[in-house]
């Protein structure tokens, strides 16, 4: 993903994964995985962000069953 995209892309990756009910570190692994073909990569504080923001939502959704860390 270029630049301008990628946190965008990583939201939608890491609730699709979410959804599946893999972890919060699960989804940050297979998230890393694809951040190393960006274009730079996102830093790692940026992407647990993402990865924990999306968790969060997922919860609630969930009605407040948090996800695995």
């Amino acid at each position: 993903m270029p630049e301008g995209q990628r946190n965008d892309a990583a939201a939608r990756l890491a609730g699709h994964y979410s959804a599946k009910g893999l972890s919060e570190k699960d989804v940050y692994t297979l998230l890393n995985d694809w951040n190393q073909n960006n274009n730079p990569p996102l830093d790692e504080e940026e992407l647990w962000s993402v990865v924990e923001s999306i968790g969060q939502k997922e919860a609630r959704k969930n009605n407040g069953k948090s996800l695995n860390v």
